[in-house]
């Protein structure tokens, strides 16, 4: 029997982390919003929302702030405990300027219930004419000591992915397509 690749293993386990939280472990939830608008124009906004259960937990909390003349920056964090015992960390933050430009930078990290870990970083930024730049890398370590490592950036509208994957006892092999 094949396993599956440790990327799909990876994303899975990303897109399950809350699903026990959700559906059955919830058992308190916990919202807070605060909201300033100043006298220069300037105006920011943060909000919580937690939950709970007897094995779960999930607490996210964000804060964006505009300073009236059209440059709005803010941040994210996120925090999951599933109930089976994996967790999920995620940080975010974003800006924008009034001359255009743009950016965002990102990092999360797994902790699989059953060994698996990933993590994952990534930013991108526009300038003020439009032009992208940024990158995005991803280390997936499976269990048993398998790895993925991958690495995508773009720069003057060419954009370019590295991989490597390795067995358990360290050595470089194949990495399987998705």
């Amino acid at each position: 029997m094949k396993s599956p690749s440790l990327w799909l293993a990876g994303v899975i386990l990303a897109a399950c982390a809350a699903v026990p939280l959700r559906e059955a472990d919830a058992r308190g939830h916990a919202h807070a919003r605060t909201t300033v608008h100043r006298v220069d124009g300037s105006a920011g906004a943060s909000r919580v929302v937690s939950a709970h259960g007897p094995h779960a937990l999930y607490v996210r909390s964000g804060h964006v702030h505009g300073d009236g003349r059209g440059n709005v920056d803010g941040h994210t964090r996120a925090y999951t405990r599933t109930a089976h015992g994996g967790t999920v960390e995620r940080h975010e933050s974003f800006y924008r300027h009034s001359d255009g430009s743009a950016g965002r930078q990102r990092s999360t990290h797994v902790d699989g219930a059953h060994g698996t870990t990933l993590t994952g970083s990534g930013a991108i930024a526009r300038d003020a004419h439009g032009h992208l730049t940024g990158s995005r890398s991803t280390q997936i370590t499976g269990p048993h000591g398998t790895q993925y490592a991958g690495s995508t950036s773009v720069a003057n509208g060419t954009v370019t992915h590295t991989r490597s994957c390795t067995n358990a006892s360290g050595d470089a092999v194949t990495c399987r397509r998705r």
